[in-house]
Formats: structure tokens, C-alpha cells, sequence
């Protein structure tokens, strides 16, 4: 039973390990048109970090 919990808990966390890799490397091959647009304004790319961090807590919670 235990082993069984810990290993439901290991699967989140490896999917939530791999939608914040997935997001990651999305931003970095982007074009750099889009990339460059996107590093002018921090507070765009802070909001999309939280947007991602929010849908993955919203997701495993």
C-alpha cells in the first residue's frame, strides 16, 4: 500500500517534471525574433513562468 502511494506520487512528480521541461525547452527553440521580443519585457515572461507554475499546481492538486 505504501509502495504503491509512493510510486502515485513519483508519476506526478515525473509528468510535472516533464510539462516544466516540455515548457522550457519550448522558450528556448522559439524563433529569435520572438525570443528577443519576448526577453524586452520581464514581467510578460515572469507571467507566463506563473501561468505554467499555476496550471501545473492546479493540475496534481
Amino acid at each position: 500500500m505504501v509502495l504503491s502511494e509512493l510510486f502515485n506520487e513519483l508519476n506526478d512528480l515525473l509528468w510535472a517534471l516533464g510539462l516544466i521541461t516540455g515548457s522550457i525547452a519550448v522558450l528556448l527553440l522559439m524563433p529569435k525574433k520572438y525570443s528577443l521580443k519576448l526577453g524586452e519585457y520581464p514581467l510578460l515572461l515572469a507571467a507566463l513562468f506563473g501561468l505554467i507554475m499555476f496550471a501545473i499546481i492546479q493540475i496534481y492538486s
